[in-house]
């Protein structure tokens, strides 16, 4: 069944760290540090996921090597579009 939303993950962190980050880290840097992976996603219009029954369940992360955002984002956009 074709997906609604296509979710990457990009930019793969191997060092996880916790909340015990130095107190001049900002707080949205010490969220970043706490994912495996920065994710990009893209979905479908509504209007189209009722007319082809398209699956309307959590998208699943697939791992990708891509470091950039952009880059990420036109992949997400090209996967999208297979389906």
């Amino acid at each position: 069944m074709p997906v609604g939303t296509i979710k990457l993950g990009y930019d793969k962190n191997y060092t996880l760290q916790d909340s015990t980050l130095a107190g001049s880290v900002p707080i949205a840097h010490k969220q970043l540090y706490k994912e495996d992976f920065v994710t990009a996603e893209d979905s479908i219009a509504y209007a189209t996921n009722n007319e082809y029954s398209v699956s309307t369940a959590p998208p699943e992360l697939q791992e990708t090597t891509f470091i950039d955002t952009p880059f990420a984002a036109i992949e997400a956009k090209n996967r999208l579009g297979i389906w």
